[in-house]
């Protein structure tokens, strides 16, 4: 009865929503945490280093997007990106009937068949269609601090 408040017509699937993530790092612990001096200051309790991303997975309402990354970060280049040390690597994500879920909402009329258009035009820019409403997309941060998306410059 709580799904048909929100999908009278049983247009979304009714699977159970799926996610998982694996995130590790390393970092680098700058100040004593239990020092009740520090506490309330603006200071940087950590120095991040690594970033890896071995597993990301959301699969809800027929959609699912799934991905992988690698970062490192050179915490002496905080202007690059201003305010966090500069990141190098690369994530990969592939996304997997998120055309179809808007489609749905559209008419189910959550989401305003006039911004579908501008939705779709941002999910251009950062995808590539590989299949039918199967994208991917590859971001990639250089040494220098460019940002290529799935190989072209974007910053």
């Amino acid at each position: 009865s709580l799904w048909s408040m929100f999908d009278p017509l049983g247009a979304l699937p009714h699977d159970p929503v799926t996610a998982r993530i694996d995130l590790t790092g390393t970092a680098k612990v700058l100040f004593d945490l239990t020092d009740p001096m520090m506490t309330g200051t603006d200071a940087q309790p950590f120095e991040l280093h690594t970033a890896l991303l071995s597993d990301l997975y959301l699969k809800a309402l027929g959609a699912e997007v799934s991905g992988k990354g690698d970062f490192t970060f050179d915490p002496t280049d905080t202007t690059t990106f201003p305010g966090m040390p500069r990141p190098a690597g690369q994530a990969d994500f592939a996304l997997n009937g998120i055309n179809g879920l808007l489609d749905k909402l559209a008419a189910m009329g959550l989401v305003p068949q006039e911004q579908l258009m501008s939705v779709r035009m941002m999910m251009g820019m950062f995808t590539t269609v590989v299949g039918d409403d199967q994208m991917t997309s590859s971001i990639e941060i250089d040494q220098s601090g460019g940002v290529l998306v799935n190989g072209q410059r974007f910053r």
